[in-house]
């Protein structure tokens, strides 16, 4: 089966039997340090006849996503419950270190006050996801390694270029731990085929390894107008915006935003729209005070609110990936670009699942992240298309959306996989 018949593909209407379902009175906690909207959502949204699911998430987080952003209550009956963590720059590797240590340790606190049947760990850097899974195997309860990036991967990527001795060390020792809490997870929910080959080399039997792709919260994104009170407080209103949303670090490449902004120079009515943080954000906002880009409007992470206003300025959405990062990432932004309805222009490794599907649905045009000329004209040239006909590319990425991030069909999934780890379930894993 190839990566595009393995992706976002709806169930259809057919439902577990609640009365029937395993997960049924469980106590299921998800644990999402990133608090990412689609994964709270998920929380938000769990039946309670499939148990109840509680959500723990990383208060340094906050200021990012305020998806959740205290204690309170889901509909399940779980709770929502912030971990004790500071923020730290990602480049501050040892103050970093020390923070998710402290967070590690909250996040166990917790696990013992809920004492919960079956432990879901996702977002988690690899010392927090570690303990969280130490804490599964004292208490002899299933933990499942939901894998939205291949961390050891990463973690070899970004220090062998910063910390060319050392590094690769340290690089090792993640690689082989976090191929040691796959091995060990009751299962493994990969977001996306092409992980599965790193997943399996590290012993883990083909049949506790399932495919759910991320989706975005649709509810959360409804379609705004490009005059809205964002655009206008941000002067945007009138202006043609390409826009970039999202985390700017060490695996997207920031200077690709710079050459757009330098490009475009000689169109007063044209802006670069970045509201982002993060190591890129900085270094973009330097250069572009040294190089006088007056067209580059900076800002920082929204709310959730604000959100739907911010991708409603912009005429089409920009996703970057840098070549290696392809290898353990998939841009997620583009989901949420879909649900806003807006054109892509894409400057990933096009043999990504995110390049691939945004092709397959006709929702905007991608380039190598190494080809910065053609980022340029593809950006151009979405520019020059009709307010019209950029309408009706972004209308294919919000029909896309539409007919695939259906919660009732990912919450059938997930329970699905649920099962399987508590060994209720003996068929093949729900990657279908």
């Amino acid at each position: 089966m190839s990566a595009l018949q393995h992706t976002h593909r709806s169930l259809g209407s057919t439902i577990i039997a609640h009365h029937d379902a395993p997960t049924s009175g469980k106590h299921i906690c998800l644990v999402d340090y990133g608090n990412y909207p689609f994964l709270f959502d998920l929380a938000a949204n769990w039946p309670a006849q499939l148990g109840r699911m509680s959500y723990l998430f990383g208060m340094s987080q906050v200021a990012r996503n305020t998806a959740a952003s205290g204690v309170g209550e889901v509909r399940s009956g779980g709770i929502v419950f912030g971990l004790r963590s500071e923020h730290a720059a990602p480049d501050h590797f040892l103050a970093r270190h020390r923070a998710e240590a402290r967070a590690a340790r909250a996040a166990v606190e917790q696990l013992d006050r809920l004492n919960p049947d079956i432990v879901i760990g996702a977002n988690n850097p690899l010392d927090i996801q570690a303990q969280i899974a130490n804490w599964c195997r004292r208490r002899g309860r299933p933990f499942v390694f939901w894998l939205q990036d291949l961390r050891g991967l990463a973690m070899k990527s970004i220090l062998k270029k910063r910390i060319p001795f050392l590094g690769a060390a340290v690089a090792a020792h993640y690689m082989s731990s976090e191929k040691r809490l796959l091995r060990r997870s009751a299962h493994v929910i990969s977001i996306a085929e092409e992980f599965l080959p790193h997943v399996l080399s590290s012993g883990l039997p083909a049949n506790r390894v399932s495919v759910i792709p991320n989706w975005a919260p649709l509810s959360r994104i409804p379609l705004r107008p490009k005059d809205n009170a964002w655009s206008r407080a941000t002067g945007l209103s009138r202006q043609r915006v390409l826009l970039y949303s999202g985390n700017l670090g060490m695996k997207h490449n920031p200077a690709i935003l710079l050459a757009l902004c330098e490009s475009l120079k000689s169109q007063p009515d044209t802006s670069v729209a970045v509201v982002a943080e993060g190591v890129g954000a900085a270094w973009l906002a330097e250069k572009a005070k040294e190089r006088g880009l007056g067209n580059l409007c900076l800002r920082p992470f929204v709310t959730t609110e604000e959100l739907p206003d911010v991708l409603g300025t912009a005429d089409a959405c920009i996703a970057l990936l840098e070549s290696d990062a392809a290898a353990y990432s998939v841009p997620s932004k583009i989901w949420t670009y879909f649900c806003a309805g807006k054109p892509l222009i894409l400057s990933i490794p096009e043999d990504n699942q995110a390049a691939l599907i945004v092709k397959k649905v006709g929702a905007g045009a991608s380039n190598s992240p190494t080809d910065e000329r053609r980022f340029v004209a593809n950006c151009l040239d979405m520019l020059a298309k009709t307010p019209d006909e950029r309408a009706a590319i972004g209308a294919r990425g919000r029909a896309y959306a539409e007919s695939n991030f259906n919660m009732e069909s990912i919450v059938e999934r997930v329970a699905r996989c649920l099962n399987l780890a508590l060994g209720s379930e003996k068929a093949s894993p729900c990657a279908s």
